[in-house]
């Protein structure tokens, strides 16, 4: 025949993909026995983290407990919300101490989240350190600042787009403790809504760029070793532009020119004493501190920081991040521990003028 028997059909009986149907995986070549990820459909997801065999992590020097408890009843996050009564006696106390941010410090970017770790010294007044009530001994020291993105926590069923943690552990032998093993969790919510920028956040995306960048460098360098040392790409600050930013301490000896507690919004919060890390092992003596007031940040900033976990390269220089669809947000889980709440009638601010024209208003009956 001169011609086709039927026409050509005018168009495509379906749409071509716009994109693929998942990301591409960005999981090591060879995936190790502990490796875990948050995709919920994987054999290797947060259904299955019981099963992870952890050979190794750094929580291990922190608690005695060396088993992955991921299928314990007493798991974290939780749905924040007031179901019982407040447990302590106070707010917690919490001091910068006397290391200096760039020599005492080291920014990293793991597979589930932005880090920030702390060196802490057997001093124990050089480290970053709080008082949590009649909780914990007088003072914790944090060994290091992280965020995840988005909330771990929710807030009466809210999620919101990030969560900055403050850890905090005692039990250690340097400093007389027995090695049980406990943390405590300061947890702020991080809330792009009103598309504001946090001066503090950014100076933290400074140092996680560098961190990214460095290592895009050093990977660039393999393959052309002709290629120059990194040199860094945002200024690193002076003395005097960090005391600008982060302020000077009001207390004496407390000479860290940088502050992990500057992104506290509140005194007041909820709390439950029995919950857990959030990663594997799951490892459960932990107590956790959730702020009832959100801490602006931009969308922006956000998005930088999603992209900063999303394109992680590990230490082949391929892409190696846990993160799925854009979070590292373990799912809520079911805890049979009650959570509780803490408010004006439990304890008043000791420096009412600081914290009353940043609360919203009549935030527990307080105005400005």
């Amino acid at each position: 025949t001169s011609k086709p028997t039927r026409d050509p059909t005018s168009k495509p009986t379906r749409d071509p993909t716009r994109k693929p149907t998942r990301d591409p995986t960005r999981e090591p070549t060879k995936t190790p026995q502990d490796w875990w990820n948050y995709d919920p459909a994987s054999p290797l997801g947060p259904r299955k983290w019981d099963d992870a065999k952890i050979q190794d992590s750094e929580y291990f020097d922190w608690f005695n407990d060396k088993d992955n408890q991921c299928d314990g009843r007493k798991q974290s996050p939780v749905d924040v919300r007031d179901r019982s009564t407040c447990r302590d006696d106070h707010n917690f106390y919490s001091r910068r101490g006397d290391n200096l941010f760039y020599e005492t410090v080291k920014f990293d970017i793991t597979p589930s989240s932005l880090r920030l770790n702390l060196f802490i010294s057997k001093s124990m007044e050089d480290n970053a350190r709080a008082d949590f009530s009649n909780s914990t001994p007088k003072k914790v020291a944090s060994p290091y600042v992280e965020i995840k993105i988005p909330s771990e926590h929710t807030l009466k069923g809210r999620r919101y787009a990030a969560e900055y943690h403050i850890a905090h552990t005692w039990d250690y032998e340097m400093w007389g403790g027995d090695n049980v093993g406990r943390m405590v969790f300061i947890a702020v919510l991080l809330d792009d809504r009103k598309n504001k920028e946090n001066p503090y956040v950014e100076e933290y995306i400074r140092e996680w760029e560098e961190v990214a960048w460095k290592k895009e460098h050093e990977c660039a360098r393999k393959e052309n070793p002709s290629l120059p040392p990194y040199k860094r790409r945002n200024k690193k600050r002076t003395p005097e532009e960090m005391l600008k930013i982060w302020g000077k301490s009001k207390y004496k000896g407390e000479n860290a020119d940088w502050d992990a507690y500057a992104l506290v919004t509140t005194i007041y919060y909820c709390g439950y004493q029995e919950g857990s890390i959030t990663v594997p092992p799951c490892t459960e003596e932990v107590w956790w501190r959730v702020l009832d007031i959100p801490l602006d940040v931009s969308k922006r900033q956000i998005r930088k920081m999603t992209a900063l976990l999303k394109n992680r390269l590990g230490d082949d220089c391929k892409p190696e991040t846990k993160m799925y669809e854009d979070s590292v947000a373990r799912p809520i889980q079911k805890n049979r521990n009650k959570v509780w709440c803490c408010d004006r009638s439990h304890w008043r601010p000791s420096d009412p003028d600081k914290w009353r024209c940043q609360w919203p208003k009549n935030y527990h009956s307080y105005y400005c």
